[in-house]
């Protein structure tokens, strides 16, 4: 079995979007954010739905007479939409963890790749330290019998 690359702290902080599906009127938007972080057309298509479900129903709610079969539907079609998509978020929550650290992975590899070619473009090696010799020496203090005197390192 191979262990998981990233701890459980990682995905707890990586997952506070989940916490968007719990209020009310903002529950579409988590699947707006993830389709964001990980560039999924498949998860901002969730976004939509649940958007369309959330102020469809709340314009199906406060346009007809209350208690009418239409406001009935709206309601319906509201809390429904917000319970649903509350579960789905937790059924997308590990797809979503993978594909961010697929995307992260993908993304420091290509950085190495930039490096890699920079390097070999002006010659130089980003892993070798570069030695400060344009940088002056600070003068040190030298203690003597009475007075301090200041010497300075170069001549």
């Amino acid at each position: 079995m191979v262990p998981d690359r990233k701890s459980n702290l990682w995905k707890l902080v990586q997952s506070w979007w989940i916490l968007l599906t719990l209020i009310i009127f903002l529950n579409w938007s988590a699947f707006f954010y993830i389709a964001m972080r990980v560039k999924s057309k498949p998860f901002a298509l969730w976004g939509l739905v649940y958007t369309v479900a959330c102020f469809g129903g709340v314009i199906g709610l406060t346009s007809f007479e209350q208690n009418s079969w239409q406001s009935n539907v709206g309601f319906s079609i509201f809390i429904f939409g917000w319970i649903i998509c509350i579960l789905h978020a937790f059924k997308v929550r590990k797809e979503f963890l993978l594909r961010l650290e697929a995307r992260q992975l993908s993304s420091h590899r290509d950085e190495s790749d930039l490096k890699r070619r920079i390097e070999s473009e002006y010659g130089v090696d980003f892993d070798v330290p570069v030695l400060d010799s344009h940088k002056q020496k600070l003068p040190s203090t030298i203690p003597t019998r009475g007075r301090v005197i200041r010497q300075s390192s170069h001549e």
